[in-house]
């Protein structure tokens, strides 16, 4: 993984003592700008022409408005359409940048390995002098990286403790009132805020791109919801569609699935989770320890984990690769997501020849990526059970 942190311990003992109770903001922390820039959301803009309505949204005077597909543009096409728009100024928030970026990908991971469940990113691109995205509050924690230009953020009291989605609703600065601070971000420059905190960010001076990457781990409610579904397979009754009440009795179906539930119960399914989430970072820690070991001995060499190839499956813009059945997924199992690795399309002829069955050797691999994306990817490989030490 790329180093992007100017100090990763420092980062990280904030982070742990601050997260999701109080924001907090770190200068000079991030070098995130050294791997992404303008011209790389740019080329981002003019690589998905045609695709821009699913994974863009704009932002002005307060109101989000959607890109409107080609086929309403004709000649204009949706890149001008949205160069246009943000001339005038527009706020751009690009989606999915952890399916499209390999680094941005990585601090995702980084954040997934720390905290479980699942972290994405979005950037947000303001034109001068203009607010982005109107006052509001993420119903998950954020890491705000700024990569250029900058942003002066207005910040108030946690309205929620803890939101989900469920509990979001809009908001406007009347409402708040005068804000609790005001901090500003430069490039290089770290915000860290918890879930329920509103904030309003304006740029200044130029326009300004920053980044946002959402934290998500599992919550308690997670692992009970998981864990009354796998009640539910031995309760027939509660897997009835309801569509005649007044033919069923309710309260014997509620009785019976509650004397099913006790504290024991509860227990177990916690228990499996944290026995899943500590089998993760175990194997996060050894994958580490033999990359390291590998780079102590110069030049080591890879192979794939099993005799059979694992199933790949290619998409527009991703693959993902089958995790082996045997390694606890990179993501805690109890949410019941699939196990599987997801890669950026470019990877595909890269992730086939570490695949194939023969040993090999990063730094000897050809492709169209340098020496230190090999590197990279073979760490994340390794991180997945995917790959082993020859």
């Amino acid at each position: 993984m790329k180093d992007w942190l100017v100090s990763k311990e420092d980062f990280e003992s904030e982070l742990s003592k601050k997260f999701e109770k109080a924001y907090f903001l770190k200068k000079n922390a991030s070098k995130l700008h050294d791997y992404f820039s303008c011209d790389d959301a740019e080329a981002y803009l003019k690589n998905n022409e045609g695709w821009l309505q699913n994974i863009l949204m704009l932002y002005q005077n307060g109101q989000d408005f959607p890109i409107p597909a080609n086929l309403k543009l004709n000649a204009k096409g949706q890149f001008n359409y949205v160069l246009d728009a943000f001339k005038s100024g527009a706020t751009l928030k690009l989606e999915e940048l952890e399916k499209r970026n390999f680094t941005i990908s990585e601090v995702c991971r980084y954040f997934e390995n720390i905290f479980g469940g699942k972290s994405w990113c979005k950037a947000f691109w303001t034109s001068f002098d203009e607010e982005g995205v109107p006052a509001h509050f993420d119903t998950t924690s954020i890491v705000v990286v700024q990569i250029d230009g900058a942003k002066v953020w207005q910040l108030w009291d946690g309205l929620l403790e803890m939101p989900n989605s469920s509990m979001a609703y809009s908001l406007n600065h009347s409402q708040l009132g005068k804000p609790k601070t005001e901090v500003t971000l430069e490039a290089g420059d770290i915000l860290y805020l918890p879930a329920g905190v509103p904030h309003a960010a304006k740029s200044v001076d130029n326009h300004s791109l920053h980044l946002g990457f959402a934290i998500e781990p599992i919550s308690y409610l997670d692992v009970l919801v998981h864990g009354l579904k796998l009640v539910a397979q031995e309760t027939p009754e509660l897997r009835k569609s309801i569509i005649d009440c007044a033919a069923q009795n309710e309260s014997e179906i509620i009785s019976n699935f509650l004397s099913k539930i006790d504290q024991g119960v509860l227990n177990n399914f916690f228990r499996e989770y944290k026995f899943s989430l500590f089998a993760n970072y175990i194997s996060t820690t050894k994958s580490q320890l033999r990359t390291l070991s590998q780079a102590k001995l110069g030049k080591g060499m890879f192979r794939r984990t099993n005799e059979r190839c694992p199933e790949i499956k290619k998409y527009d813009d991703e693959i993902k690769i089958a995790i082996p059945s045997q390694i606890i997924s990179e993501k805690p199992v109890v949410v019941g997501d699939p196990d599987y690795l997801s890669l950026p399309l470019e990877c595909a002829a890269l992730v086939d020849t570490m695949l194939n069955g023969d040993a090999f050797v990063p730094e000897l691999l050809e492709s169209e990526f340098d020496e230190s994306a090999h590197k990279g990817l073979v760490n994340i490989m390794l991180d997945a059970g995917l790959i082993t030490v020859v």
